[in-house]
C-alpha cells in the first residue's frame, strides 16, 4: 500500500529469489556483469541484454 512501510521480508539482503514468482534475484547483468542501476529498466543500459528471464551464461 502506498505510504506504508514495506514488510520486513522484502528488505532482506540475504534473499536470493523473488517471494512472488520465484525468479532468481540478480544485482548485475547476466551478460556483461555491470550492476543493475534501476529496477525500472527492462534492459541493461551497457549491453542491451534483457533483465527479465535472464540466466547466467557460465
Amino acid at each position: 500500500t502506498p505510504g506504508t512501510a514495506p514488510e520486513e521480508i522484502w528488505l532482506s539482503p540475504r534473499s536470493q529469489y523473488c517471494f512472488l514468482c520465484g525468479t532468481a534475484l540478480r544485482n548485475s547483468c547476466a551478460n556483461c556483469n555491470e550492476p543493475v542501476t534501476s529496477l525500472k529498466f527492462r534492459f541493461c543500459p551497457y549491453c542491451g541484454f534483457p533483465y527479465k528471464g535472464s540466466q547466467s551464461q557460465h
